[in-house]
């Protein structure tokens, strides 16, 4: 890869929207995707891009990161008719910052394999009031975890996070494995604490 990589960011929300607002101010070129117009509106002072749709954002994009609120919601812009894969070229990434079950990152992760790119799981955590009171790169409490392989275009982006505040935990699904880093989100959800038990069944 010569340059830096090409960023888009879906998912604007409390969380994403910092996240997208640091990777433009850090002097990424940027595409943005939502559903809402009004998502869009703090960035109107910017100099990121808009996407009619997620295969658009993929094609135009060397690493996508995904912020939405729901499995659902991941699975859709990810690898929908219209997704992120639909457009993206061969050795692109995709990080998914969203808080997924693991088994959902697993089964894209596989999807995105077999046409050549790379889906890491990394979620956030924070909250979405200190992203945006500091920016999420910027915040000393907002950690990330990353799970997957490492591929090279990710370290374009480094130098937009603080690396004491990222790690990386193991393959695909395995950062949402960390009680760490989503204990509370687990523990609200009953799909999340039976896969937590089933697993512990089996170690």
């Amino acid at each position: 890869m010569s340059g830096a990589p090409k960023v888009g960011f879906i998912g604007l929300g409390s969380q994403g929207g910092p996240m997208a607002r640091q990777i433009i101010d850090a002097g990424f070129r940027t595409t943005l995707w939502a559903r809402r117009p009004e998502s869009l509106e703090p960035f109107a002072d910017t100099a990121a891009r808009v996407a009619d749709t997620p295969k658009i954002l993929g094609a135009d994009s060397d690493i996508v990161g995904i912020c939405v609120r729901a499995d659902a919601d991941v699975v859709a812009v990810v690898s929908g008719p219209h997704g992120v894969l639909s457009g993206m070229a061969p050795d692109g990434v995709i990080m998914v910052h969203s808080t997924t079950h693991p088994d959902t990152c697993r089964r894209l992760a596989e999807t995105a394999a077999d046409r050549g790119v790379s889906l890491i799981d990394a979620p956030v955590s924070g909250g979405g009031q200190r992203a945006a009171e500091r920016g999420a790169a910027r915040d000393g409490r907002r950690r990330r975890r990353r799970a997957g392989a490492m591929p090279t275009r990710d370290r374009g982006l480094r130098r937009t996070r603080d690396p004491s505040r990222s790690g990386r935990v193991g393959p695909a699904g395995q950062a949402h494995e960390q009680p760490r880093v989503h204990r509370a989100p687990r523990a609200r959800n009953p799909r999340l604490r039976a896969g937590a038990r089933a697993r512990r069944g089996t170690e």
